[in-house]
């Protein structure tokens, strides 16, 4: 007995047909495979590149919150120096103010020193005027009494009753 498996007899071109389509589906799916393969390589490539963008952002936000922190800290530094120049500033025009009224007063004082030697050398002046004058009385007076001594000491025997009560009342006050 002949066993039969199939009741039908397939049709050799519904055989060649799924042949041929089971042959392009082969080829196809090698020639997707490829291209499939292809764009999974380029899919983690763009993911690798993704990645590194990332990490690459990550780090200059990092870097930018690092760069912040540190303007905000030289912010903070320059406001301090710039309230330290201020300060400086107006402590230099105190300074300068002061230095000016002290110029001033040198200025007087000079003034003052110069109107005190003027007035000491005018005096200086007035000092050997007087001592000139002084130096001349004194040269009259030497005239005078050695004139007065002449006469007293010399002439007592000339000289009348007046003249020799003078010599004598007067005698005794000059040292001869």
């Amino acid at each position: 007995m002949k066993n039969v498996i199939l009741k039908r007899r397939l049709n050799p071109f519904l055989l060649a047909a799924i042949v041929v389509v089971l042959a392009l589906l082969a080829g196809a799916s090698v020639i997707y495979q490829d291209q499939i393969s292809n764009q999974i390589d380029r899919a983690q490539s763009l993911e690798q590149t993704l990645d590194d963008r990332e990490q690459t952002i990550s780090e200059l936000r990092n870097n930018t919150e690092r760069l912040q922190n540190k303007i905000s800290t030289v912010r903070t530094d320059l406001g301090r120096e710039v309230n330290r120049t201020e300060d400086l500033e107006s402590r230099i025009s105190g300074l300068e103010s002061d230095l000016q009224s002290t110029r001033d007063e040198l200025s007087d004082t000079e003034e003052e020193l110069s109107d005190t030697e003027n007035e000491l050398s005018d005096t200086e002046d007035e000092l050997e005027d007087v001592r000139e004058s002084r130096d001349d009385i004194n040269q009259t007076l030497e005239d005078v009494l050695s004139d007065f001594q002449d006469v007293c000491e010399d002439d007592n025997g000339n000289l009348t009753d007046d003249s020799q009560d003078l010599c004598d009342e007067n005698g005794d006050e000059f040292d001869w």
